[in-house]
C-alpha cells in the first residue's frame, strides 16, 4: 500500500518543499475567501487539512481538502485559470463534492511518494507559493505546471498529525 492509499480521512499539513513554511489558512478564518497563505509551521488546527477521498479511482484519485479549523475547504476562486488566482478557505461539502474549483488531485513528483504537487480538478492549475517565499502570509495560488519541471513553489511534503 502506498503512503496515499493511507490518507483517506487522515489529518495532515503541508510544507513547502523549498521553504519548509505550511499551507495555513489565515487566522483561521471561517469567512469565504479567507486566504491561504504560507506561513512558519506552529501547529495549529489552521495548518491542519483533512483529506477526504470523493472517488475511487486508483490512479489519482480526487481529494477534497478541509481545513480542520474552519471546516471550509481549499479553494481556487471561481475556478480561475490564469496563473495567480488567489486560493483561499470556501465553504462546500467535504463528501460527495462535485465542485471542481474544490478538487484536488495529490500528484506524486518523487519516487518515494512523499513529496507532492497539489492540482486541481478543473483547471489543472497547482498550489504556488508565491515566487517561492518563506516569509509569512505570503500569497498562495493557482498556478500552471509541470511535474518534470520540480518547481519547489509547488512541490509539498505532507505529514500525518
Amino acid at each position: 500500500m502506498s503512503f496515499i492509499d493511507t490518507l483517506d480521512g487522515a489529518v495532515v499539513s503541508f510544507f513547502n518543499y523549498g521553504t519548509g513554511t505550511a499551507l495555513d489558512l489565515s487566522n483561521g478564518g471561517t469567512q469565504n475567501g479567507t486566504a491561504v497563505i504560507g506561513f512558519q509551521y506552529h501547529g495549529g488546527k489552521n495548518q491542519q487539512w483533512k483529506l477526504q477521498k470523493v472517488d475511487s479511482s486508483s490512479v489519482w484519485p480526487t481529494w477534497v481538502i478541509r481545513n480542520v479549523q474552519s471546516n471550509t475547504n481549499l479553494d481556487l476562486y471561481n475556478g480561475g485559470k490564469d496563473d495567480g488566482t488567489k486560493i483561499s478557505g470556501w465553504a462546500g461539502a467535504a463528501t460527495q463534492n462535485t465542485n471542481s474549483h474544490q478538487l484536488w488531485y495529490l500528484v506524486s513528483a518523487d519516487p518515494a511518494g512523499r513529496v507532492f504537487m497539489i492540482q486541481n480538478v478543473g483547471t489543472g492549475t497547482y498550489a504556488d507559493l508565491l515566487n517561492g517565499n518563506s516569509a509569512n502570509s505570503t500569497q498562495v495560488s493557482g498556478w500552471e505546471g509541470r511535474v518534470e519541471s520540480k518547481n519547489p513553489h509547488q512541490l509539498w511534503r505532507i505529514l500525518r498529525i
